[in-house]
Protein backbone atom coordinates (compact mmCIF):
# COMPACT_ATOMS: atom_id res chain seq x y z
CA UNK A 1 0.00 0.00 0.00
CA UNK A 2 1.43 3.38 -1.02
CA UNK A 3 1.27 5.93 1.80
CA UNK A 4 0.41 9.56 1.22
CA UNK A 5 3.49 10.71 3.13
CA UNK A 6 5.81 8.81 0.81
CA UNK A 7 4.17 10.29 -2.30
CA UNK A 8 4.43 13.81 -0.91
CA UNK A 9 8.04 13.20 0.10
CA UNK A 10 9.26 11.27 -2.92
CA UNK A 11 7.33 12.96 -5.75
CA UNK A 12 5.92 16.34 -4.80
CA UNK A 13 8.62 17.69 -2.50
CA UNK A 14 10.41 19.32 -5.45
CA UNK A 15 7.32 20.33 -7.43
CA UNK A 16 8.13 23.74 -8.87
CA UNK A 17 5.90 26.45 -7.44
CA UNK A 18 5.96 28.50 -10.64
CA UNK A 19 5.50 25.85 -13.34
CA UNK A 20 3.84 23.05 -11.36
CA UNK A 21 6.26 20.56 -12.93
CA UNK A 22 7.97 17.75 -11.03
CA UNK A 23 11.61 16.98 -11.92
CA UNK A 24 11.75 13.82 -13.98
CA UNK A 25 14.24 12.15 -11.64
CA UNK A 26 11.64 12.44 -8.85
CA UNK A 27 8.67 11.30 -10.90
CA UNK A 28 10.60 8.50 -12.63
CA UNK A 29 13.48 7.30 -10.42
CA UNK A 30 15.18 5.49 -13.34
CA UNK A 31 16.26 8.96 -14.53
CA UNK A 32 18.82 9.56 -11.81
CA UNK A 33 21.66 12.04 -11.88
CA UNK A 34 22.30 15.74 -12.06
CA UNK A 35 21.44 15.89 -15.77
CA UNK A 36 17.77 15.49 -14.90
CA UNK A 37 17.57 17.67 -11.80
CA UNK A 38 16.07 20.61 -13.68
CA UNK A 39 14.30 18.75 -16.48
CA UNK A 40 10.77 17.50 -16.95
CA UNK A 41 10.17 14.83 -19.57
CA UNK A 42 6.65 14.50 -20.93
CA UNK A 43 6.56 10.80 -20.02
CA UNK A 44 6.70 11.75 -16.32
CA UNK A 45 3.07 12.88 -16.38
CA UNK A 46 2.05 9.23 -16.51
CA UNK A 47 2.90 8.98 -12.81
CA UNK A 48 -0.32 10.88 -12.11
CA UNK A 49 -2.31 7.79 -13.09
CA UNK A 50 -0.63 5.60 -10.44
CA UNK A 51 -1.05 8.31 -7.82
CA UNK A 52 -4.74 8.93 -8.51
CA UNK A 53 -5.50 5.21 -8.53
CA UNK A 54 -4.34 5.14 -4.91
CA UNK A 55 -5.69 8.55 -3.82
CA UNK A 56 -8.83 9.30 -5.87
CA UNK A 57 -10.42 11.29 -3.02
CA UNK A 58 -7.46 13.07 -1.44
CA UNK A 59 -7.90 16.80 -2.08
CA UNK A 60 -4.26 17.70 -1.38
CA UNK A 61 -2.90 15.17 -3.82
CA UNK A 62 -5.53 15.92 -6.46
CA UNK A 63 -4.61 19.63 -6.24
CA UNK A 64 -0.92 18.75 -6.71
CA UNK A 65 -1.75 16.56 -9.70
CA UNK A 66 -3.85 19.32 -11.24
CA UNK A 67 -1.01 21.81 -10.97
CA UNK A 68 1.31 19.26 -12.56
CA UNK A 69 -1.10 18.59 -15.44
CA UNK A 70 -1.69 22.29 -16.03
CA UNK A 71 2.08 22.82 -16.21
CA UNK A 72 2.39 20.06 -18.79
CA UNK A 73 -0.35 21.56 -20.96
CA UNK A 74 1.10 25.04 -20.69
CA UNK A 75 4.77 24.28 -21.24
CA UNK A 76 5.01 20.98 -23.13
CA UNK A 77 2.42 21.74 -25.79
CA UNK A 78 4.01 23.60 -28.67
CA UNK A 79 2.37 26.24 -30.85
CA UNK A 80 1.93 23.51 -33.48
CA UNK A 81 -0.04 21.25 -31.12
CA UNK A 82 2.70 18.67 -30.71
CA UNK A 83 4.54 17.97 -27.48
CA UNK A 84 8.04 19.02 -26.48
CA UNK A 85 9.94 16.02 -25.11
CA UNK A 86 11.83 17.93 -22.39
CA UNK A 87 11.29 21.32 -20.78
CA UNK A 88 13.14 23.12 -18.01
CA UNK A 89 11.36 22.62 -14.69
CA UNK A 90 12.02 26.19 -13.55
CA UNK A 91 11.22 28.12 -16.74
CA UNK A 92 9.13 25.76 -18.87
CA UNK A 93 11.44 26.40 -21.83
CA UNK A 94 11.99 23.46 -24.26
CA UNK A 95 15.32 21.69 -23.79
CA UNK A 96 17.49 19.56 -26.07
CA UNK A 97 19.00 17.66 -23.17
CA UNK A 98 17.97 14.14 -22.30
CA UNK A 99 18.81 10.45 -22.58
CA UNK A 100 17.33 10.09 -26.08
CA UNK A 101 19.67 12.71 -27.55
CA UNK A 102 22.43 13.82 -25.15
CA UNK A 103 24.18 15.82 -27.87
CA UNK A 104 20.98 17.32 -29.25
CA UNK A 105 21.65 15.76 -32.66
CA UNK A 106 20.05 12.35 -32.52
CA UNK A 107 17.07 11.74 -34.83
CA UNK A 108 14.11 9.44 -34.33
CA UNK A 109 14.11 6.26 -36.41
CA UNK A 110 13.68 7.11 -40.08
CA UNK A 111 13.19 10.86 -39.60
CA UNK A 112 15.48 13.34 -41.36
CA UNK A 113 13.28 16.44 -41.17
CA UNK A 114 14.44 19.72 -39.64
CA UNK A 115 11.83 21.91 -38.08
CA UNK A 116 11.09 25.53 -37.24
CA UNK A 117 13.56 26.72 -39.89
CA UNK A 118 16.55 25.62 -37.84
CA UNK A 119 19.82 25.09 -39.64
CA UNK A 120 21.11 21.60 -40.33
CA UNK A 121 22.67 20.21 -37.19
CA UNK A 122 20.15 21.70 -34.78
CA UNK A 123 18.23 19.31 -32.57
CA UNK A 124 14.84 17.97 -33.67
CA UNK A 125 12.18 18.34 -30.99
CA UNK A 126 10.43 14.98 -31.12
CA UNK A 127 9.04 12.44 -28.69
CA UNK A 128 7.32 9.05 -28.66
CA UNK A 129 3.58 8.85 -29.23
CA UNK A 130 3.54 6.59 -26.18
CA UNK A 131 4.06 9.77 -24.16
CA UNK A 132 1.12 11.45 -25.87
CA UNK A 133 -0.82 8.48 -24.59
CA UNK A 134 0.60 8.93 -21.09
CA UNK A 135 -0.52 12.56 -21.04
CA UNK A 136 -3.96 11.75 -22.45
CA UNK A 137 -4.48 9.02 -19.87
CA UNK A 138 -3.40 11.33 -17.05
CA UNK A 139 -5.83 14.01 -18.26
CA UNK A 140 -8.60 11.39 -18.52
CA UNK A 141 -8.00 10.32 -14.92
CA UNK A 142 -8.17 13.93 -13.76
CA UNK A 143 -11.43 14.40 -15.67
CA UNK A 144 -12.83 11.28 -14.03
CA UNK A 145 -11.74 12.41 -10.55
CA UNK A 146 -12.59 16.12 -10.75
CA UNK A 147 -15.29 16.31 -13.43
CA UNK A 148 -13.51 19.32 -14.94
CA UNK A 149 -14.21 19.35 -18.66
CA UNK A 150 -10.90 20.98 -19.61
CA UNK A 151 -9.03 17.77 -18.85
CA UNK A 152 -11.14 15.81 -21.30
CA UNK A 153 -10.60 18.51 -23.92
CA UNK A 154 -6.84 18.22 -23.41
CA UNK A 155 -7.01 14.41 -23.50
CA UNK A 156 -8.90 14.44 -26.80
CA UNK A 157 -6.68 17.11 -28.37
CA UNK A 158 -3.58 14.95 -27.94
CA UNK A 159 -5.36 11.83 -29.17
CA UNK A 160 -6.52 13.71 -32.25
CA UNK A 161 -3.02 15.07 -32.89
CA UNK A 162 -1.65 11.51 -33.11
CA UNK A 163 -4.60 9.86 -34.83
CA UNK A 164 -4.93 12.56 -37.49
CA UNK A 165 -1.37 11.68 -38.52
CA UNK A 166 -1.93 7.97 -39.01
CA UNK A 167 -0.85 6.58 -42.36
CA UNK A 168 -3.54 6.22 -45.00
CA UNK A 169 -4.98 3.95 -46.17
CA UNK A 170 -3.43 1.53 -43.64
CA UNK A 171 -4.52 3.36 -40.44
CA UNK A 172 -1.15 2.63 -38.80
CA UNK A 173 -0.40 5.33 -36.20
CA UNK A 174 3.09 6.81 -35.78
CA UNK A 175 5.43 5.81 -32.96
CA UNK A 176 7.28 9.15 -32.91
CA UNK A 177 6.26 12.70 -33.76
CA UNK A 178 8.02 16.02 -34.00
CA UNK A 179 6.23 18.99 -32.48
CA UNK A 180 4.97 19.80 -35.99
CA UNK A 181 3.56 16.30 -36.47
CA UNK A 182 6.18 14.84 -38.80
CA UNK A 183 7.55 11.31 -38.56
CA UNK A 184 9.45 8.75 -40.52
CA UNK A 185 9.12 5.25 -41.85
CA UNK A 186 9.10 2.34 -41.03
CA UNK A 187 6.81 2.37 -37.99
CA UNK A 188 7.73 0.45 -34.85
CA UNK A 189 5.61 -1.56 -32.39
CA UNK A 190 6.20 1.34 -29.99
CA UNK A 191 3.05 2.80 -31.57
CA UNK A 192 1.12 0.13 -29.67
CA UNK A 193 2.08 1.75 -26.37
CA UNK A 194 -0.17 4.59 -27.52
CA UNK A 195 -2.89 2.22 -28.73
CA UNK A 196 -2.96 0.32 -25.43
CA UNK A 197 -3.33 3.58 -23.51
CA UNK A 198 -6.29 4.54 -25.70
CA UNK A 199 -7.88 1.19 -24.78
CA UNK A 200 -7.35 2.14 -21.12
CA UNK A 201 -9.04 5.51 -21.68
CA UNK A 202 -11.98 3.67 -23.24
CA UNK A 203 -12.25 1.44 -20.16
CA UNK A 204 -12.01 4.49 -17.89
CA UNK A 205 -14.49 6.80 -19.64
CA UNK A 206 -16.58 4.29 -21.61
CA UNK A 207 -16.87 6.33 -24.80
CA UNK A 208 -16.96 4.30 -28.00
CA UNK A 209 -14.80 6.73 -29.97
CA UNK A 210 -11.74 5.65 -27.98
CA UNK A 211 -12.51 1.98 -28.54
CA UNK A 212 -12.97 2.54 -32.27
CA UNK A 213 -9.63 4.32 -32.64
CA UNK A 214 -7.74 1.65 -30.68
CA UNK A 215 -9.43 -1.22 -32.53
CA UNK A 216 -8.78 0.31 -35.94
CA UNK A 217 -5.08 0.68 -35.12
CA UNK A 218 -4.91 -2.84 -33.65
CA UNK A 219 -6.55 -4.36 -36.72
CA UNK A 220 -4.07 -2.47 -38.90
CA UNK A 221 -1.12 -3.93 -36.98
CA UNK A 222 -2.58 -7.42 -37.30
CA UNK A 223 -3.06 -6.98 -41.04
CA UNK A 224 0.42 -5.65 -41.76
CA UNK A 225 2.49 -6.88 -38.80
CA UNK A 226 1.42 -10.53 -38.40
CA UNK A 227 3.27 -13.21 -40.38
CA UNK A 228 1.16 -16.34 -40.68
CA UNK A 229 4.06 -18.64 -41.56
CA UNK A 230 6.10 -17.66 -38.49
CA UNK A 231 3.16 -17.25 -36.10
CA UNK A 232 4.44 -14.02 -34.64
CA UNK A 233 4.27 -10.28 -35.23
CA UNK A 234 7.21 -8.31 -36.57
CA UNK A 235 8.70 -5.24 -34.96
CA UNK A 236 8.32 -2.83 -37.92
CA UNK A 237 5.99 -2.25 -40.85
CA UNK A 238 5.92 0.31 -43.61
CA UNK A 239 3.25 2.93 -43.06
CA UNK A 240 1.84 2.40 -46.55
CA UNK A 241 1.57 -1.36 -46.02
CA UNK A 242 4.19 -2.24 -48.63
CA UNK A 243 6.44 -5.28 -47.99
CA UNK A 244 9.70 -4.61 -46.18
CA UNK A 245 13.14 -6.15 -46.39
CA UNK A 246 15.65 -6.64 -43.59
CA UNK A 247 15.82 -7.68 -39.96
CA UNK A 248 13.09 -5.41 -38.59
CA UNK A 249 10.57 -6.97 -40.98
CA UNK A 250 11.52 -10.51 -39.91
CA UNK A 251 11.99 -10.13 -36.16
CA UNK A 252 10.07 -9.37 -32.99
CA UNK A 253 12.05 -8.38 -29.93
CA UNK A 254 12.10 -6.37 -26.74
CA UNK A 255 8.90 -4.58 -25.78
CA UNK A 256 7.41 -5.36 -29.19
CA UNK A 257 6.49 -8.77 -27.77
CA UNK A 258 4.75 -7.31 -24.75
CA UNK A 259 2.95 -4.56 -26.68
CA UNK A 260 1.45 -6.87 -29.29
CA UNK A 261 0.30 -9.43 -26.73
CA UNK A 262 -1.24 -6.68 -24.60
CA UNK A 263 -3.04 -5.20 -27.61
CA UNK A 264 -4.67 -8.57 -28.33
CA UNK A 265 -5.90 -8.87 -24.73
CA UNK A 266 -7.23 -5.31 -24.66
CA UNK A 267 -8.91 -5.68 -28.04
CA UNK A 268 -10.68 -8.84 -26.83
CA UNK A 269 -11.69 -7.06 -23.63
CA UNK A 270 -13.22 -4.24 -25.67
CA UNK A 271 -15.10 -6.49 -28.10
CA UNK A 272 -15.37 -10.10 -26.92
CA UNK A 273 -14.14 -11.09 -30.38
CA UNK A 274 -12.27 -14.39 -30.05
CA UNK A 275 -10.01 -13.78 -33.05
CA UNK A 276 -7.85 -11.46 -30.94
CA UNK A 277 -7.19 -14.22 -28.42
CA UNK A 278 -6.43 -16.58 -31.33
CA UNK A 279 -3.53 -14.29 -32.26
CA UNK A 280 -2.51 -14.16 -28.60
CA UNK A 281 -2.56 -17.96 -28.39
CA UNK A 282 -0.55 -18.51 -31.55
CA UNK A 283 2.07 -15.95 -30.63
CA UNK A 284 2.26 -17.33 -27.08
CA UNK A 285 2.66 -20.81 -28.58
CA UNK A 286 5.57 -19.61 -30.72
CA UNK A 287 7.24 -18.17 -27.65
CA UNK A 288 6.65 -21.44 -25.77
CA UNK A 289 8.18 -23.51 -28.57
CA UNK A 290 11.27 -21.31 -28.46
CA UNK A 291 11.52 -21.16 -24.67
CA UNK A 292 14.55 -22.22 -22.64
CA UNK A 293 13.66 -23.99 -19.42
CA UNK A 294 10.14 -22.64 -19.74
CA UNK A 295 11.32 -19.02 -20.08
CA UNK A 296 10.64 -16.93 -23.19
CA UNK A 297 13.23 -15.59 -25.66
CA UNK A 298 14.18 -11.97 -26.20
CA UNK A 299 14.24 -12.22 -30.00
CA UNK A 300 12.31 -14.26 -32.55
CA UNK A 301 13.39 -14.23 -36.18
CA UNK A 302 11.26 -16.00 -38.77
CA UNK A 303 9.69 -18.12 -36.04
CA UNK A 304 12.94 -19.10 -34.27
CA UNK A 305 14.86 -17.93 -31.21
CA UNK A 306 18.12 -16.16 -32.08
CA UNK A 307 20.99 -14.93 -29.91
CA UNK A 308 22.62 -12.35 -32.16
CA UNK A 309 21.84 -9.55 -34.57
CA UNK A 310 19.28 -6.81 -34.42
CA UNK A 311 17.25 -6.65 -31.24
CA UNK A 312 19.53 -8.92 -29.21
CA UNK A 313 20.84 -6.96 -26.24
CA UNK A 314 22.72 -8.48 -23.32
CA UNK A 315 21.34 -5.76 -21.06
CA UNK A 316 17.93 -7.42 -21.43
CA UNK A 317 18.77 -11.08 -22.12
CA UNK A 318 21.10 -13.80 -20.88
CA UNK A 319 23.63 -15.62 -23.01
CA UNK A 320 20.99 -18.13 -24.19
CA UNK A 321 18.76 -15.37 -25.50
CA UNK A 322 16.25 -15.56 -22.62
CA UNK A 323 14.39 -12.30 -22.03
CA UNK A 324 15.01 -10.85 -18.56
CA UNK A 325 11.49 -9.38 -18.46
CA UNK A 326 9.73 -12.67 -17.72
CA UNK A 327 7.40 -11.13 -15.12
CA UNK A 328 5.79 -9.09 -17.89
CA UNK A 329 4.74 -12.30 -19.64
CA UNK A 330 3.33 -13.61 -16.36
CA UNK A 331 1.23 -10.48 -15.94
CA UNK A 332 0.02 -10.69 -19.54
CA UNK A 333 -1.25 -14.25 -19.24
CA UNK A 334 -2.99 -13.33 -15.96
CA UNK A 335 -4.56 -10.43 -17.88
CA UNK A 336 -5.73 -12.96 -20.49
CA UNK A 337 -7.43 -14.96 -17.76
CA UNK A 338 -8.99 -11.86 -16.23
CA UNK A 339 -10.69 -10.79 -19.45
CA UNK A 340 -11.68 -14.23 -20.77
CA UNK A 341 -12.30 -16.31 -17.64
CA UNK A 342 -10.78 -19.20 -19.62
CA UNK A 343 -9.18 -21.78 -17.32
CA UNK A 344 -6.43 -22.39 -19.89
CA UNK A 345 -4.81 -19.05 -19.19
CA UNK A 346 -4.77 -19.52 -15.43
CA UNK A 347 -3.16 -22.92 -15.97
CA UNK A 348 -0.55 -21.30 -18.20
CA UNK A 349 0.07 -18.62 -15.59
CA UNK A 350 0.58 -21.16 -12.80
CA UNK A 351 2.98 -23.27 -14.86
CA UNK A 352 4.86 -20.20 -16.08
CA UNK A 353 5.14 -19.00 -12.49
CA UNK A 354 6.60 -22.34 -11.41
CA UNK A 355 9.22 -22.12 -14.15
CA UNK A 356 10.08 -18.59 -13.11
CA UNK A 357 9.94 -19.07 -9.33
CA UNK A 358 12.94 -21.40 -9.32
CA UNK A 359 15.14 -19.24 -11.55
CA UNK A 360 17.79 -16.74 -10.46
CA UNK A 361 17.10 -13.11 -9.71
CA UNK A 362 18.07 -11.85 -13.16
CA UNK A 363 14.69 -12.97 -14.46
CA UNK A 364 12.62 -11.59 -11.58
CA UNK A 365 12.26 -7.88 -12.24
CA UNK A 366 8.77 -7.14 -10.98
CA UNK A 367 8.25 -10.79 -10.08
CA UNK A 368 7.02 -10.31 -6.52
CA UNK A 369 4.06 -8.17 -7.58
CA UNK A 370 3.13 -10.55 -10.42
CA UNK A 371 3.39 -13.63 -8.19
CA UNK A 372 1.27 -11.96 -5.50
CA UNK A 373 -1.33 -11.10 -8.12
CA UNK A 374 -1.42 -14.73 -9.30
CA UNK A 375 -1.77 -16.01 -5.75
CA UNK A 376 -4.71 -13.65 -5.17
CA UNK A 377 -6.48 -14.89 -8.30
CA UNK A 378 -5.86 -18.52 -7.33
CA UNK A 379 -7.21 -17.94 -3.81
CA UNK A 380 -10.37 -16.42 -5.27
CA UNK A 381 -10.93 -19.46 -7.45
CA UNK A 382 -10.29 -21.88 -4.57
CA UNK A 383 -12.84 -19.97 -2.53
CA UNK A 384 -15.43 -20.46 -5.28
CA UNK A 385 -14.74 -24.18 -5.35
CA UNK A 386 -15.04 -24.44 -1.58
CA UNK A 387 -18.37 -22.61 -1.83
CA UNK A 388 -19.63 -25.28 -4.21
CA UNK A 389 -19.04 -23.48 -7.51
CA UNK A 390 -19.12 -26.01 -10.36
CA UNK A 391 -17.00 -26.17 -13.48
CA UNK A 392 -13.46 -26.72 -12.18
CA UNK A 393 -11.70 -30.07 -12.56
CA UNK A 394 -9.85 -31.87 -9.73
CA UNK A 395 -6.61 -31.39 -11.65
CA UNK A 396 -7.22 -27.66 -11.86
CA UNK A 397 -7.91 -27.50 -8.13
CA UNK A 398 -4.51 -29.08 -7.52
CA UNK A 399 -2.90 -26.40 -9.70
CA UNK A 400 -4.64 -23.67 -7.73
CA UNK A 401 -3.23 -25.11 -4.51
CA UNK A 402 0.20 -25.07 -6.13
CA UNK A 403 -0.17 -21.36 -6.87
CA UNK A 404 -1.30 -20.63 -3.31
CA UNK A 405 0.88 -22.99 -1.29
CA UNK A 406 3.84 -23.64 -3.56
CA UNK A 407 3.00 -27.35 -3.67
CA UNK A 408 0.20 -29.66 -4.80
Amino acid sequence: MIEKESIMREVFIYQNERTGLVPTYMAQPKYKGSDFKNLHRISSIGRIVDILEHFPDDEDIIERCERWAEGVWKYHRSKYGGLHDYVDVNTGEPSARGPTRPTGLERPFGLETFIEGEEKGAFIDWTYTSYYGSASLAFAFLFKVTGKEKYKVWCDALIDFVWDRRRRPTNIPPHTLTITGEYGDPIDTDCLYWVNKIFRIYRLLGEGVYRDIALTATDAWIKYGWVEEWEHFVVCVHGDGSPGEGDVFERIYGDGKYNTLEAMVRAYDATGDGRYMDYFDRFWGCLERNSVGGLFPQVLCRGKRVTSGRGFNRKYADERGVDLGQSIFLNLVIDAYDVTGDERYLRKAILFNENLRLKDERFKRGYEAAATRLETVARQRLYLIQRGFKGFSVDFMRMLRLAVNGRF
